[in-house]
């Protein structure tokens, strides 16, 4: 399995800055990009007791794709659209949160199997509120290592102070940062963690206050995080609870199925748009 900074870190940190700050600066404006990976291994062959070859067995997995966030009460009165995730050199980021964490750098990686962005919802009548998603299968150790992380003490201070940098440095003067404030709440039912952060930015003598609302599950293998991002605003309790309820609700009824064409990377998921037959 390949080296990338934590998910709990990844999926729920870097991606919520960058639709936070492209939205600000581009006025609500969206674009659409895919990245493609190579596919996982898709079955397994064994033998028979006379030595002739058997016919291949299916292998059974996880698909990331069955955990993000997909159309239904949770993102009435949204429209979904692909989303690109920006193109950050993550391992600087995971570092520095390391640093500030006060763990050792090995602690915020990512060993994972597979892992899938969501499509992203944005309101119909205001364009820089949105809501993303994004989901990984990963090993029971990197669960027990990303659980850690959000139990750490600091973990809202340095995921605030970390992401404000790491803002600064991606768009290199074009925007000036300043965290007005992060915290971390008591997650709705369902979820493990919840955390907001605000940021003044400002361009060109314009100033925008924009915010990102960060839920975070891990149950089993599956890690997911959800960000809800708005300018004015914060969501309220029903709307993240809704959210809450249909993650949680996926994650309770993780269903092993063929891992044939399964991609170790990608997104938009293929049931971003709705919710699964059967």
């Amino acid at each position: 399995m390949s080296q990338r900074p934590g998910t709990v870190w990844r999926r729920g940190g870097l991606l919520a800055v960058a639709a936070v700050v492209t939205l600000s600066a581009c006025g609500g404006d969206t674009s659409s990009g895919v990245r493609t990976a190579p596919t996982a291994a898709a079955s397994t062959s064994g033998a028979t007791r006379s030595g002739t070859p058997s016919p291949a067995t299916e292998e059974l997995g996880l698909w990331p794709d069955d955990y993000v966030l997909t159309a239904g009460p949770a993102t009435a009165g949204f429209t979904g659209v692909p989303a690109e995730a920006p193109d950050i050199d993550q391992s600087v980021a995971a570092t520095a949160l390391a640093e500030c964490l006060g763990v050792p750098p090995g602690d915020v990686r990512n060993e994972f199997d597979s892992a899938s962005q969501g499509i992203t919802f944005v309101n119909g009548s205001d364009r820089l509120v949105t809501i993303g998603s994004g989901a990984a299968v990963v090993s029971e150790e990197q669960v027990s290592r990303d659980r850690a992380l959000l139990d750490n003490p600091r973990f809202a201070e340095c995921s605030g102070k970390v992401e404000t940098q790491v803002a600064d440095d991606y768009f290199e003067g074009q925007l000036d940062y300043e965290l007005a404030s992060v915290e971390a709440l008591p997650p709705p039912g369902g979820a493990d963690s919840h955390l907001r952060m605000t940021w003044r930015i400002s361009s060109g003598g314009r100033m925008v206050e924009m915010s990102a609302d960060v839920l975070r599950f891990l149950v089993g293998r599956v890690e997911v995080a959800v960000t809800f991002t708005y300018a004015r605003e914060a969501p309220s309790q029903e709307r993240l609870q809704q959210i809450a309820d249909q993650i949680a609700g996926k994650l309770r009824n993780q269903r092993p199925r063929s891992l044939e064409g399964r991609p170790r990377e990608g997104g938009p998921a293929v049931h971003a748009l709705g919710p699964l037959d059967g």
